[in-house]
């Protein structure tokens, strides 16, 4: 069977036009629109109202049609039927109530005004940050700008792998290196791990040092560009660390 295309237009129940009595309550003789008044014990016994010689009337078949039609009209028009204390649910079925989706969580579940245990809300767009218990940052997108929240890809590192020289870049843009510093009786020129994209800000050397060794030093560096710095210590046998900040 292929699927059947949607009424294109407001639904409305079988009969909602008809004039005068020609529709009434079935099997009764008032006049009413909404669907509670519709289903009557005369409507729920059926064509059993009507004697063996006699012939159902205008007016009953009128009523019949538009209880079942009115049925698929309110469907069409609220999606998922509300909650109503008197209807029974079994597990699995779903209902409306108060702008909220519930799930049954039992059979013969009767009488059980959701929120409640017998239901569980279904998380939609709507309600899912508030009824999910988060807080704002879930409404955030990733990314460095105001309002943003960064991930781990704006927090780039090498220091897993343990080399010579190590950077740590931000989410800010600003980028920090470190490593070691060769010996030499000169200036010793060193390069960063990885060149600064802008500029590198500072640079900052110390003598290295040997435990128990009593060999002191010191060490003085300048930036030269965004790729390398130049230092020189105190002692030609003495090699160094730097830390370097830039962007």
């Amino acid at each position: 069977m292929s699927k059947i295309a949607r009424y294109a237009g407001n639904l409305l129940a079988f009969g909602s036009n008809a004039q005068g009595l020609e529709r009434t309550v079935f099997g009764g003789t008032a006049q009413a629109d909404d669907l509670t008044s519709q289903v009557t014990n005369a409507f729920l016994r059926g064509w059993g109202i009507v004697g063996p010689s006699e012939n159902p009337s205008l007016e009953d078949f009128n009523a019949a049609f538009y209880t079942l039609s009115q049925l698929i009209s309110y469907q069409h028009q609220m999606g998922v039927p509300e909650w109503d204390a008197k209807q029974e649910y079994y597990l699995g079925s779903v209902c409306s109530y108060k702008g909220e989706l519930y799930e049954s969580l039992s059979n013969s579940n009767t009488g059980n005004e959701p929120p409640s245990a017998q239901w569980t809300l279904v998380i939609t767009v709507k309600n899912g940050i508030s009824k999910l218990g988060l807080g704002t940052a879930a409404k955030k997108d990733v990314g460095t700008g105001a309002n943003q929240i960064p991930d781990m890809t704006f927090f780039d590192s090498n220091a897993t792998s343990l080399p010579t020289g190590l950077y740590q870049k931000l989410p800010s843009g600003i980028i920090m290196q470190w490593g070691n510093i060769s010996p030499g009786s000169s200036d010793v020129t060193t390069s960063f791990p990885i060149a600064f994209p802008n500029v590198a800000l500072k640079v900052i050397s110390a003598v290295g040092y040997t435990a128990g060794s009593g060999n002191l030093g010191y060490s003085s560096s300048a930036v030269v560009d965004r790729t390398k710095f130049i230092s020189r210590c105190s002692s030609a046998a003495l090699g160094g660390v730097f830390f370097a900040v830039g962007f």
